[in-house]
């Protein structure tokens, strides 16, 4: 349910998430943040707070894009290199305007 939401609040189709991210991987992101039990994988004592649903959804939506941006890339629709003066990765359109994906 969390990934359907996250995928759901920032445009990602129920077909996209399906194709993109297993079941399996988005259990072990919960079970990553999950308090109390930090790493270790009792999925019958999972606990997460506000702090951790946040950490949660935020993994799972940098998964999403993570791999949008690479099919992009293999698409041929994204120029990307990494930018020493930001010290991040940076993604460019053919055109040459620079990849938002929070506008996409």
């Amino acid at each position: 349910m969390i990934a359907k939401s996250v995928a759901r609040q920032s445009g990602f189709s129920s077909k996209e998430l399906k194709e993109n991210i297993k079941v399996s991987q988005v259990k072990d992101i919960i079970i990553q943040y999950s308090r109390g039990s930090r790493g270790v994988k009792d999925e019958e004592h999972i606990s997460i707070d506000e702090e951790s649903l946040d950490e949660i959804c935020d993994d799972i939506l940098n998964w999403l894009v993570g791999v949008r941006l690479c099919k992009m890339c293999a698409d041929d629709q994204l120029d990307c290199f990494w930018d020493d003066k930001t010290n991040q990765m940076k993604f460019i359109f053919k055109d040459g305007l620079e990849f938002d994906w929070t506008k996409e």
